[in-house]
């Protein structure tokens, strides 16, 4: 398949008007692929910015210096394991999309991410990955031109919940 080029957009709100947003989204390019890594930390505000940051600053830094998506994260659930998860604990998800169009999606705790083309949109569950924190969720697929990814933290799906009818 010939080169793809990546196009990326975000649209981010931070919580009740924050001027900080918990969720971090950082991206990066090599000849061979793009990565794409959005983190949401622990809580809220500041706190949730921290944890965010550092984990998709480890992530981006292990992708940046040629480590498997796979090695990075068997690399932070050792951190997450021998500190007890602590103030540095964040879900995430991390796709990574080759110029040939395969997508690789790693996903703990953040919603399923959504393939979209000309002929709708299909959530991309993935299969169990077991490890000391918990499950990951590991999606492949091939994108065309005209198909992307839609990557979203919690915040998407769980907006509004408890505020009643307002």
């Amino acid at each position: 398949m010939p080169y793809q080029h990546i196009e990326i957009e975000l649209n981010q709100a931070s919580y009740r008007n924050s001027n900080t947003c918990g969720d971090v989204f950082i991206s990066g390019r090599t000849n061979e692929h793009t990565t794409l890594i959005l983190c949401d930390g622990k809580g809220h505000g500041i706190k949730a910015k921290i944890a965010a940051s550092f984990c998709s600053s480890f992530l981006h830094n292990a992708s940046v210096l040629g480590m498997s998506v796979r090695a990075a994260l068997d690399k932070l659930i050792a951190f997450f394991v021998q500190t007890g998860k602590g103030d540095h604990y964040s879900v995430f998800i991390v796709a990574r999309i080759f110029n040939d169009g395969m997508v690789n999606v790693l996903n703990f705790g953040m919603p399923c991410p959504i393939l979209i083309s000309t002929g709708g949109a299909k959530l991309l569950s993935g299969r169990p990955i077991i490890t000391s924190i918990g499950e990951i969720f590991e999606t492949n697929c091939y994108i065309r031109n005209d198909e992307g990814i839609m990557l979203m933290s919690d915040g998407v799906v769980s907006a509004g919940i408890g505020r009643g009818k307002d």
